[in-house]
C-alpha cells in the first residue's frame, strides 16, 4: 500500500488573516523597491501567493515579517534578472540596440569652465568632500579626518555633490 505525504498543519501564524496584518509594510516596501505603484501592487500579490504556497516551510516560532520581506525582496530581484537578460538577449540583433552615443556627444559640449561654474554653484561643504575625492583622490576615511565629520556624511556629501553638479550641468546643456 502507497505512503501517501501526510500534508503538514497548517501553522496559525500563517493563516490569511494573519499575513494580512502586514500587508501596509509590505505595500510600503514593494513602492520603495519598484518605485512604480502598479508595480508595487503585484509585487505585493505575487508575495502574498507565494507565502501561501510555501506556508509550509515557514518555521513557527521566527519571525513572520521578515520571512515576507524576504520572498519580497526574492522576488524583486528575479524579476530584475529577468529584465536584464531580456533586455540584451542573442535574440536580438546588434543593430536593433539602441545606439547610446548620442549621449556621450552631448556630456562632450561641456567645457572646463562649465564644470568649474558648476563647482562653484555648490555649497561648501560638498564642494570642499568632491574635490578632496575627485580631484586629489582621498578615501573616505581620509575626507572624514580632514573635514573632522563622520564618514557616512562624507558619502551623503558627495552624493548631493554628484547630484547638484548634474542637475546644474544638465541646465547648462539644456
Amino acid at each position: 500500500m502507497p505512503i501517501s505525504p501526510a500534508k503538514p498543519p497548517d501553522d496559525p501564524a500563517t493563516t490569511p488573516d494573519v499575513l494580512v496584518r502586514h500587508l501596509g509594510d509590505l505595500r510600503r516596501y514593494a513602492r520603495r523597491l519598484t518605485r512604480q505603484p502598479s508595480l508595487a501592487q503585484d509585487l505585493v500579490q505575487e508575495t502574498y501567493r507565494r507565502a501561501l504556497e510555501t506556508r509550509a516551510r515557514f518555521q513557527p516560532g521566527t519571525n513572520l515579517r521578515s520571512w515576507l520581506f524576504c520572498i519580497m525582496r526574492n522576488l524583486h530581484c528575479d524579476h530584475l534578472r529577468r529584465a536584464r537578460r531580456q533586455a540584451v538577449s542573442p535574440e536580438h540583433d546588434v543593430d536593433d540596440l539602441p545606439d547610446t552615443r548620442s549621449a556621450d556627444d552631448i556630456w562632450d559640449q561641456l567645457t572646463e569652465a562649465d564644470v568649474a561654474h558648476a563647482l562653484d554653484a555648490l555649497p561648501v561643504e560638498p564642494r570642499r568632500a568632491i574635490l578632496l575625492h575627485e580631484l586629489e583622490g582621498k578615501s573616505y576615511a581620509q575626507i572624514a579626518h580632514e573635514l573632522e565629520i563622520p564618514i557616512g556624511t562624507v558619502g551623503t556629501r558627495l552624493l548631493r555633490a554628484r547630484r547638484r553638479l548634474c542637475e546644474h550641468l544638465m541646465t547648462r546643456l539644456a
